[in-house]
């Protein structure tokens, strides 16, 4: 027998608590305190103890980069070994939380966390569950994982008037090398495009910032781009340079609030990220939200940023 409240004794001291095995010793505490009746719950010969049934399923629905602790009252948290990208199964997860006294509670899927943040937590809501019931939770395969996030060649390039140069880098490299640094980005490669310089006399903004963006996207995974004006729609500087450059547009604007003017790209294997100006604030933002993903390896598409749109209010939040 389970009992199924805790104790407390006459003066609100709590004598045995919830989930203790009903023993000899227990009872006779109990009769001291002047206590014949406590509500208990029965396993059946078939039933798993609620901490076995949760370490159970909890090894078999979490996958690579997280662990777990001991179970305890039923209850497992996942945490993650490292900083990076949590990985939901949505579809799995609904599967399992339909079991009958199964519960796993996660992040939002695509979330970022820190070494050793907790993710998730499993709890068994009775005191025991059914074989069959445990067996069809271990049966589910992997609902959760983590993809850490790797030091990767990063280039930043910033465009702009001459005479916006210091202004401008200053504002847009500091903050998003931040960034990268705080996530462990070693290799940044920082640099100003002058769209106005004598070069520019000869050939378009446009042709000047492709130079910049081909030659950077040779070595770097990463290229963020940022500028002295917001990206308006595809005929605009940014994009125009990205495809004379040999990249091509994925997509033009988040739903995402601050990041609207948001541009994805791809260029010679780079993820071309075009970055909108919030991109210089202290504030959280969609940079916040794109980069470490690529940084734990994801390609970024457009059905990825239309589901940002969930969430996709950031106001009040800050990065640090």
């Amino acid at each position: 027998a389970v009992l199924a409240h805790a104790v407390r004794s006459a003066d609100g001291r709590r004598l045995v608590a919830k989930g203790s095995h009903l023993t000899d010793a227990l009872i006779a505490t109990l009769r001291e305190h002047d206590i014949h009746h406590v509500y208990v719950a029965i396993l059946e010969s078939d039933d798993v103890g609620e901490d076995a049934a949760a370490e159970y399923i909890a090894a078999t629905v979490i996958g690579s980069g997280l662990s777990h602790n001991r179970s305890k009252g039923g209850r497992v948290t996942v945490r993650a070994s490292a900083g990076g990208i949590v990985r939901v199964n949505r579809e799995r997860l609904a599967v399992l939380n339909s079991i009958s006294g199964v519960t796993l509670a996660t992040v939002g899927n695509h979330s970022e966390v820190a070494p050793g943040g907790a993710i998730a937590t499993l709890k068994i809501i009775p005191f025991a569950l059914p074989k069959d019931q445990v067996k069809e939770a271990t049966l589910m395969g992997e609902v959760i994982h983590l993809d850490p996030i790797t030091s990767q060649s990063t280039a930043i390039l910033v465009w702009g008037r001459t005479a916006s140069r210091s202004i401008l880098f200053s504002a847009f490299a500091t903050a998003i090398s931040g960034r990268l640094e705080a996530r462990g980005q070693v290799s940044i490669t920082k640099r100003y495009v002058e769209v106005d310089s004598s070069d520019s006399e000869t050939v378009d903004p446009e042709t000047v910032l492709a130079r910049a963006i081909a030659e950077v996207s040779r070595s770097a995974t990463l290229v963020i781009i940022a500028g002295e004006s917001a990206i308006m729609d595809e005929r605009d500087l940014v994009p125009m340079a990205v495809v004379q450059a040999g990249g091509c547009i994925d997509c033009l604007g988040a739903p995402v609030f601050p990041g609207n003017l948001l541009l994805i790209a791809r260029c010679q294997g780079a993820t071309v990220i075009g970055a909108p100006g919030c991109a210089r604030s202290p504030s959280y933002n969609v940079i916040d939200l794109v980069v470490p993903r690529v940084l734990a390896g994801e390609t970024l598409t457009a059905s990825s940023m239309i589901e940002l749109g969930c969430g996709g209010m950031l106001t009040g939040q800050v990065w640090t």
